[in-house]
């Protein structure tokens, strides 16, 4: 077994010491990139029932405005037709 000195020991601590702060300091820097998304594409959300919901309702009263129009023209057309003959 060899004997240490304690400049030997003294040494060991020091490098555990910049081993532990190198770790922790690259852990921030992940952190940091990770949460501003700078190497990674950022994800999208995903819609919920709530989300689907609020673009069907959407689609269903453009859908009825658009009817309503032709078919109310429609019927005016035929309503003031009749009523001039």
């Amino acid at each position: 077994m060899p004997i240490k000195t304690m400049d030997d020991i003294e040494r060991e601590k020091h490098k555990e010491e910049r081993g532990k702060m190198r770790k922790d300091i690259s852990e921030d820097i992940n952190d940091v990139i990770g949460n501003i998304n700078i190497l990674r594409k950022p994800k999208k959300e995903k819609r919920g029932f709530l989300g689907w919901a609020f673009w069907i309702i959407i689609f269903l009263i453009i859908a009825m405005v658009v009817l309503n129009f032709f078919l109310g023209n429609i019927w005016l057309l035929k309503f003031f037709i009749k009523n001039l003959f």
